[in-house]
Protein backbone atom coordinates (compact mmCIF):
# COMPACT_ATOMS: atom_id res chain seq x y z
CA UNK A 1 0.00 0.00 0.00
CA UNK A 2 1.25 3.63 -0.90
CA UNK A 3 1.71 5.95 2.07
CA UNK A 4 0.60 9.29 0.24
CA UNK A 5 -0.58 12.49 2.45
CA UNK A 6 -3.21 14.49 2.04
CA UNK A 7 -2.22 17.75 0.30
CA UNK A 8 -0.38 15.05 -2.64
CA UNK A 9 -3.78 12.91 -2.83
CA UNK A 10 -5.31 16.51 -3.29
CA UNK A 11 -2.90 17.84 -5.96
CA UNK A 12 -3.46 14.38 -8.01
CA UNK A 13 -7.03 14.65 -7.74
CA UNK A 14 -7.17 17.71 -8.59
CA UNK A 15 -5.16 17.31 -12.00
CA UNK A 16 -7.18 14.06 -12.65
CA UNK A 17 -10.56 16.44 -12.83
CA UNK A 18 -8.96 19.08 -14.41
CA UNK A 19 -8.02 16.72 -17.33
CA UNK A 20 -11.99 15.32 -17.34
CA UNK A 21 -10.75 11.87 -15.86
CA UNK A 22 -13.07 12.08 -13.41
CA UNK A 23 -15.82 13.58 -12.04
CA UNK A 24 -16.11 14.61 -7.88
CA UNK A 25 -19.71 14.29 -6.52
CA UNK A 26 -21.04 15.19 -2.97
CA UNK A 27 -22.77 12.53 -1.14
CA UNK A 28 -26.38 12.60 -0.83
CA UNK A 29 -26.06 11.70 2.91
CA UNK A 30 -22.94 13.09 3.92
CA UNK A 31 -22.55 16.60 2.87
CA UNK A 32 -18.75 17.02 3.69
CA UNK A 33 -17.76 13.44 1.81
CA UNK A 34 -16.68 13.77 -2.03
CA UNK A 35 -17.63 10.64 -4.33
CA UNK A 36 -14.97 10.27 -7.02
CA UNK A 37 -16.66 8.50 -10.16
CA UNK A 38 -14.07 8.27 -13.41
CA UNK A 39 -15.45 9.04 -17.11
CA UNK A 40 -16.45 6.09 -19.34
CA UNK A 41 -13.64 6.83 -21.32
CA UNK A 42 -11.07 6.51 -18.50
CA UNK A 43 -12.69 3.02 -17.95
CA UNK A 44 -11.17 1.76 -20.98
CA UNK A 45 -7.54 1.97 -19.79
CA UNK A 46 -8.51 1.03 -16.67
CA UNK A 47 -7.50 -2.94 -17.68
CA UNK A 48 -4.33 -1.67 -19.63
CA UNK A 49 -2.91 0.00 -16.10
CA UNK A 50 -4.13 -2.79 -14.20
CA UNK A 51 -2.81 -5.02 -17.03
CA UNK A 52 1.04 -3.08 -16.47
CA UNK A 53 0.73 -3.16 -12.88
CA UNK A 54 0.25 -7.32 -12.37
CA UNK A 55 2.94 -7.34 -14.91
CA UNK A 56 5.01 -5.58 -12.60
CA UNK A 57 4.23 -7.20 -9.71
CA UNK A 58 5.05 -10.71 -11.36
CA UNK A 59 7.97 -9.21 -12.24
CA UNK A 60 8.68 -7.81 -8.71
CA UNK A 61 8.26 -11.16 -7.06
CA UNK A 62 9.80 -13.81 -9.35
CA UNK A 63 13.16 -11.74 -8.81
CA UNK A 64 13.34 -12.64 -5.04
Amino acid sequence: MLKVDKSTTAKAIQKMEDKGLIERKRDNIDKRMWRLYPKPEVLDLYSLIIGEENENILLYCTNF
